[in-house]
């Protein structure tokens, strides 16, 4: 799989997971768009919309097309009770190299390790260990500023979808059994 094959699944993967940003620039317990609009919109119409709000600073292009050519937007659309760390385009674009060399199967899993199967609200978070939707593990520390998760900083917390809820991270989350 070539990394022009990868670059649409990356796309959609940001938006899918992207649907958080804030409107200050996107810092930690900030939320994005108008908040005032009904949560209606799922997880991914809500990664849309942010993406499509060019004042929030944020865009999810290449986390919404991964998810989109890896199937799991559906699974994103229609899952109830989840969270999504959110990786940003930009996040995408440090690791292409990376992602080029990857198999549709571990791109899948590099998806899956971003959703965790269950509502995580920033309040809800702690020192602790998250199983995600891959099976895998993920570290949460709360004890930095901004927190992190398997390493990557939360910067946007609790945007609230119809079926969950998204937290922005500055980097696309690598599984432990891909890393080098």
């Amino acid at each position: 799989m070539t990394l022009r094959t990868l670059s649409p699944l990356l796309l959609a993967l940001g938006l899918i997971f992207a649907g958080c940003g804030d409107d200050d620039g996107g810092t930690t317990g900030t939320t994005p768009m108008d908040m005032d609009t009904p949560m209606e919109m799922n997880i991914v119409e809500t990664a849309q919309a942010l993406t499509a709000d060019t004042t929030n600073g944020l865009s999810f292009a290449t986390l919404l097309s991964v998810a989109t050519d890896a199937g799991l937007a559906a699974t994103l659309s229609t899952t109830e009770n989840i969270t999504v760390f959110a990786p940003t385009d930009e996040a995408f674009a440090d690791i292409s190299d990376i992602v080029a060399g990857l198999t549709p199967e571990q791109v899948d899993s590099v998806l899956r390790y971003h959703v965790l199967p269950s509502v995580a609200r920033a309040a809800d978070l702690s020192n602790t260990t998250l199983t995600m939707f891959s099976g895998e593990d993920a570290v949460v520390s709360i004890d930095t500023t901004p927190p992190t998760i398997a390493g990557a900083e939360i910067t946007v917390t609790d945007v609230e979808a119809s079926n969950g809820v998204i937290h922005v991270v500055t980097s696309v989350l690598i599984p432990p059994t891909l890393r080098p």
